[in-house]
C-alpha cells in the first residue's frame, strides 16, 4: 500500500514538471480523444495521465 502511494506520488510529480516544462499541448484529434471514448469522472482520472504522455509522443 505505501509502495503503491509512493509511486502514484511521483507519477503525479513527474507530470506536473512535464506539464510545467511544456507549452499547452494542441487539442487531440477526436479519434484519439480518450475523453470522448470514456466520459465517466473516475475513468477520465485513470486516463489523464495517459492522455499527457500520448500527446507528448504525438507532438
Amino acid at each position: 500500500s505505501e509502495t503503491i502511494m509512493r509511486r502514484n506520488s511521483a507519477i503525479r510529480s513527474f507530470t506536473e514538471s512535464v506539464d510545467s516544462d511544456f507549452p499547452p499541448a494542441p487539442e487531440l484529434p477526436p479519434s484519439l480523444n480518450i475523453d470522448l471514448h470514456y466520459p465517466e469522472e473516475n475513468v477520465k482520472k485513470e486516463v489523464k495521465h495517459r492522455r499527457q504522455l500520448l500527446r507528448l509522443i504525438l507532438y
